[in-house]
């Protein structure tokens, strides 16, 4: 199961990598574009150094005590202009390098400036002053490199004084191992482990209090080197220890070859060494067990992390459903605007189409109004051409009736005149001939006319008896003649006055019917109009909810497209914390797997100590009664 969690951590370890190297990616190319400008930034500060230098040589004639002052007054000039600031730094590390004429601590003050120049330089990195950043950093990084030699300097040192220490207790030590007497050899073999114990534990708590400055410092370096001198002490005291244990042997051999009393001397003080071992490795199995449990601390520990990472990968889970439900959402979202976008399309272009359709009835609307409106002017041309022709042709009738009613007076008064010459002589070439009998015909009509007029008119009371026979038959045949020409010019005469007005009669109709054809042209136009524009209002209606719709639903795409940016913030930092998580819960790992190894060799070591405690408890009681024995036996 913890290979399997580990596992799934590497790989998410490894994507958070992969996003952390593209960052650093996106970093190098930053510095790169850095390095473009790095010669146009030597350029500028290779004008102003020899002025610097000229500076640096004028302010080391100043006295110490101005010299605080003119630091803070070049760093605020250096800070305003923006361009030179290298070498405030450059004057800010010689000022550093000789703390004691400025009168306050060198670790406050580096600390300080480094952390005033870090702040500023990353400020101007983030601004569009970014090229001048980079002596900025790089003048701090000088800073900070100066504070680390100062501290690894000063742990040297420490370190050394302490090495010189140790080397001199154990060269004391061995002097006076040698110096001592046989008689003395109890106290003097448990005085030197004594001084081992407390160097010891001087050695242990120094090298806690230097760890703890090194963690302080944050270095690397340092604690490798630390590690390397803890390294070197545990080997110098196993060596020391195994000196020990070949002289207190040597010394045991030795004395084997004594006499009883003295080999009992030796046994008493063995067993007294025994003893002592056998506090120290009790002492080392409580410490044993106090570090097991805290292996077993820790061990609950990683427990409750796996447990608080298996909550963490469902919440994940949960919250990667509820993405792909929202992308899900956001994609029929996306759809069904895509839709509507299609259908407000189809919607806009049928009402282009009506509007089209619409702007071409209007065009045959106003054509079919114009031409009405023309057919109409030609109907009123015809009607007042009409009634001009007719109030002409009664004019010109009356006239002309005028006319032939003075001919026919004339007439009259000439016909009787002469109505007994023609009566006289009837057969005359006056009256014979075609012409004079066409005349006479014409004078007859006229005369018949006239006396029917003159009859109607004024009453004539003459009888046709006064006339003589022939004459009343001439004059009947000759009436009867009259009346009959005299119709037949009436009947030719209107002839083309009748056909005329056919014609204009004929016009009229067909201008009626036109008429009639364009006022139903127009009822239907009308119709066809007051369809379209409901048809128009329909479609206008349904464009405006479908425009509502389309706004509601865009609305809701942008809620949509919102709660997807939070979840994937969300996601985003989960996903941050997760990777936090993951890299601290490899580092617990590997602390666990450290503590699993340790208490499995302080276990391997228990079990090897404690068989050898049991018999060095059962040597000890062995010799104790022997002493006992003895000491019953001497008295």
């Amino acid at each position: 199961m913890s290979t399997t969690v580990t596992s799934r951590y590497k790989r998410e370890a490894e994507a958070g990598v992969a996003e952390e190297i593209n960052k650093s990616s996106k970093k190098e190319e930053q510095i790169r574009d850095v390095d473009e400008d790095e010669e146009f930034i030597k350029e500028i500060f290779t004008k102003d150094i020899v002025v610097f230098e000229a500076i640096i040589l004028w302010i080391e004639r100043v006295p110490m005590f101005c010299l605080p002052f003119l630091s803070c007054f070049g760093i605020a000039v250096q800070i305003l202009s923006g361009i030179n600031l290298i070498y405030a730094v450059i004057f800010i590390g010689r000022l550093m390098l000789c703390p004691s004429a400025i009168g306050f601590d060198f670790l406050f003050f580096s600390e300080r400036i480094a952390s005033l120049l870090t702040a500023l330089g990353y400020y101007l990195e983030n601004s569009r002053y970014w090229v001048v950043a980079a002596p900025i950093l790089v003048g701090t990084n000088m800073i900070r490199i100066a504070q680390m030699t100062h501290n690894l300097s000063s742990i040297e040192a420490l370190l050394g004084e302490k090495f010189c220490y140790l080397s001199e207790d154990m060269s004391n030590h061995e002097e006076s191992v040698d110096a001592e007497s046989e008689d003395e050899f109890e106290v003097e073999v448990d005085e030197p482990s004594k001084n081992k114990r407390e160097i010891s534990k001087e050695v242990s708590g120094k090298l806690c209090e230097e760890s703890q400055k090194t963690n302080e410092i944050g270095s690397e370096d340092l604690e490798t080197r630390d590690d390397q001198k803890k390294d070197e002490l545990m080997m110098g005291n196993q060596e020391e220890q195994a000196k020990d244990e070949d002289k207190s042997k040597s010394y045991i051999k030795e004395e084997e070859n004594h006499d009883g009393a003295l080999l009992r001397h030796k046994k008493f003080l063995r067993d007294i060494n025994l003893e002592a071992y056998c506090l120290q490795l009790q002492e080392e199995n409580n410490e044993l067990t106090l570090n097991l449990y805290a292996v077993t601390e820790t061990l609950e520990q990683y427990r409750r992390i796996e447990k608080h990472f298996s909550k963490c990968d469902e919440e994940k889970k949960d919250l990667a459903a509820k993405l792909d439900d929202a992308v899900q959402k956001s994609r029929h979202d996306q759809q069904e605007k895509k839709d509507l976008a299609a259908k407000l399309d189809d919607a806009v272009e049928t009402l282009r189409l009506y509007q089209q359709e619409k702007d071409d009835l209007a065009a045959k609307l106003n054509d079919t109004v114009e031409t009405l409106r023309q057919c109409q002017r030609e109907k009123k041309d015809l009607a007042v051409k009409l009634d001009d022709n007719v109030e002409t042709l009664r004019h010109y009738q009356r006239r002309k009736w005028e006319k032939e009613k003075q001919n026919l007076l004339s007439e009259l008064d000439a016909f009787s005149s002469s109505p007994l010459q023609y009566a006289a002589n009837p057969s005359s070439d006056q009256y014979n001939s075609p012409g004079s009998n066409a005349a006479a015909v014409q004078n007859v009509s006229s005369a018949a006319n006239a006396a029917n007029y003159q009859s109607d008119v004024d009453g004539a009371h003459t009888s046709p008896l006064m006339f003589p026979r022939g004459l009343a038959s001439a004059d009947a045949q000759y009436s009867g003649d009259c009346e009959r020409i005299h119709g037949a010019i009436l009947e030719a005469k209107p002839f083309s006055w009748e056909q005329e007005r056919n014609d204009l009669i004929a016009k009229l109709t067909a201008t009626s019917a036109w008429y009639q054809y364009y006022v139903h042209a127009a009822y239907d136009y009308q119709l066809q109009n007051h369809n379209l524009l409901v048809e128009r209002n329909d479609l206008s209606a349904k464009l405006q909810s479908a425009n509502t719709s389309a706004e509601f639903y865009k609305a809701c795409l942008d809620d949509s497209d919102d709660e997807c940016r939070k979840l994937r913030e969300e996601n985003n930092n989960l996903s941050a914390k997760l990777f936090a998580e993951t890299a601290s819960a490899e580092h617990y790992h590997k602390l666990v797997n450290e503590m699993e190894e340790k208490c499995r060799k302080l276990k391997e070591e228990k079990n090897e100590l404690v068989p050898k405690l049991y018999a060095a408890k059962a040597a000890s009681q062995l010799y104790r009664s022997y002493l006992h024995d003895a000491g019953s036996l001497g008295v």
